[in-house]
Formats: structure tokens, C-alpha cells, sequence
């Protein structure tokens, strides 16, 4: 898609991708007169998300409050694999405003921002992560996690975990986990906690000096455990590195529900035949969200 010129598409509720001026969405939408403009209407009555991409730039509108999650996650698939510059998100709820974003991070925070009461609050769709390209380390701001990945190109994958934790960049130690993973074959395969950094605000200190030789899945939050761990897995089986983007609700009993935003590489290392896998994060933005009272019942 990055290579496309020019483009102009329609996202619907269900996530489906349609062209601008589509017959058959006109049909499916009942024949409206052609002097209506189909773009504008279905934008601001029926929440579609309007996404045009030409040289260099994305531009998408849409109505705040009224993006749905599979739009969003299309969406948002679609801008990660377009190449552009600058992205700009304009907003049609009354008076028209333009915001200009130019980082990947950004744009897809104000998004979930942006999207609709059900898209936030929905349990299932609590964490969302969206694999990104590893030339993205390239880009500034990504110094702390650039150093991390030659450390593992320099040592070709093979380093002690002792000597893993040490080598860190040191702006990255409070937020590295490092797992020691169980081989393939066994009736579970399992990623068992080998130092967890003091950096995770969202849980009480006390837990990460107890997760030690226990399951990542095993947090506070078991929805965000499970989700998150799974990418551990991943990475352990494939042998390769994994740069992602993550955007979680993280639940954990007796504190308030919040909303962290991170960048996570998480590597595989090999020592004396076992398998490691260190993942450090960066913190974009964590906050407590102010659920309605229909999701706090849903808690108890």
C-alpha cells in the first residue's frame, strides 16, 4: 500500500474498505441522490472514517465518539503499512478542525482517543498490539531501544541472562522483563519470569519481586497477562525479533483501571541451550480512564 500514489476509501462500522463513490455501497445504502455528497454523509451519520493518502500525507475524517473498533483496527493496519509523512485527523463534529501528527504513536493514541464509547470499553478488545517494522528503530526517539538491538545483532542471539540484564541500555532496566522459556515439546510451554524492572507503575512493587520463577500470564490483570505473554511465545518460536506497539487496559484490583501506551522489542537470546526473551519497553502515556457506570458494574 505504501507504494500506492493516491487513494480515497471508506471504512464502515464492520472495518470494510470501500472506494469512494463505490456503486455498490451506494446501492447498499439505498440509492441516495448523486447531488449528496456520499463521503460526507456516511462520515457523519453512520460512522465511517474517510482515509485518503496522497503524496506523503494521510488524511482521515471522521466524528468523535463514533469510531467503532473493527474500523479502528483497519484503520489502523492500513496507516502501519502506508509509507507517508504526516498524517492529519480531521474532525467533522461541528465546526471542522485538522490535527497534524508525524509519528506512527501518536496518531493511533489519538485514535483510541477518538473512538466510540463501546470501542474503549469493551473487555475483548482491552489490548490491542500491532507488530511494526524494525527500520522504525531508526527513527528519533528510539536511541534506548536502537542500542538494545545491537547488543543482540553483536552477539548473534547468544548471551548469558545475567549478562543480558547488565548490558541494557539504562534508561530501558526499569521496564525489561526477561523470561527463560520452556523448549517445545513439553505439555506446556511456558515463560517463566527471570527479572521483572521496578518501572511497571500499574502494579504494586511487591508483585514483581514475587513474579520471579512464576508464569508471565500470572499478573494482576490475567486478560492483560495472557495477551501480553503471548507475543513472548511468539518470538521464542520464531527466533526472531519482534518491535511492536501496544495500547492495553490494564485492570488490577484495588487501583484504577488505566491505559498505557508503549513501544515493546522483545529479542531471543540462547545460553547453554535454553532460550531467553528480553522485551524492554518505552512508556508513551499511562492514565486512569473514567469508566461509565454500566463498565463499573461490569467489574463487580
Amino acid at each position: 500500500m505504501g507504494g500506492m500514489g493516491q487513494m480515497d476509501l471508506l471504512f464502515d462500522q464492520a472495518g470494510q474498505a470501500w472506494l469512494n463513490g463505490s456503486s455498490v455501497l451506494r446501492h447498499r445504502l439505498g440509492n441516495p441522490s448523486p447531488d449528496v455528497d456520499l463521503a460526507a454523509y456516511v462520515v457523519r451519520n453512520m460512522g465511517f472514517v474517510r482515509v485518503r493518502h496522497r503524496e506523503g500525507t494521510i488524511r482521515l475524517t471522521l466524528r468523535a465518539g463514533h469510531l467503532e473498533f473493527p474500523t479502528l483496527e483497519n484503520v489502523v493496519r492500513m496507516i502501519l503499512g502506508a509509507t507517508w509523512q504526516r498524517l492529519v485527523i480531521e474532525l467533522t463534529d461541528r465546526m471542522p478542525s485538522f490535527e497534524i501528527y508525524g509519528q506512527i504513536e501518536e496518531a493511533v493514541a489519538r485514535l483510541k482517543d477518538l473512538s466510540a464509547p463501546s470501542a474503549a470499553l469493551v473487555r475483548a478488545d482491552s489490548f490491542f498490539n500491532q507488530e511494526l517494522s524494525l527500520d522504525r528503530l531508526g527513527e528519533p526517539g528510539q536511541e534506548s531501544l536502537r542500542a538494545l538491538m545491537r547488543l543482540w545483532r553483536s552477539r548473534r542471539g547468544q548471551l548469558e541472562p545475567e549478562k543480558i540484564l547488565k548490558l541494557v541500555p539504562e534508561t530501558l532496566k526499569p521496564r525489561v522483563t526477561l523470561t527463560r522459556m520452556t523448549a517445545a515439546g513439553l505439555p506446556r510451554n511456558r515463560a517463566l519470569v527471570e527479572h521483572i524492572g521496578p518501572g511497571f507503575r500499574v502494579f504494586d512493587a511487591c508483585w514483581a519481586l514475587n513474579a520471579v520463577g512464576r508464569d508471565l500470564e500470572d499478573q494482576p490483570d490475567p486478560a492483560y497477562g495472557a495477551r501480553s505473554a503471548r507475543a513472548y511465545h511468539d518470538v521464542a518460536d520464531l527466533g526472531q525479533p519482534r518491535l511492536e506497539l501496544v495500547d492495553a487496559v490494564i485492570d488490577v484490583p484495588g487501583r484504577p483501571v488505566r491505559r498505557s501506551r508503549y513501544e515493546r522489542l522483545m529479542l531471543p537470546f540462547r545460553s547453554r541451550g535454553e532460550i531467553f526473551v528480553c522485551g524492554a519497553s518505552v512508556l508513551r502515556s499511562s492514565y486512569p480512564l473514567e469508566l461509565s457506570a454500566a463498565t463499573q458494574v461490569s467489574r463487580s
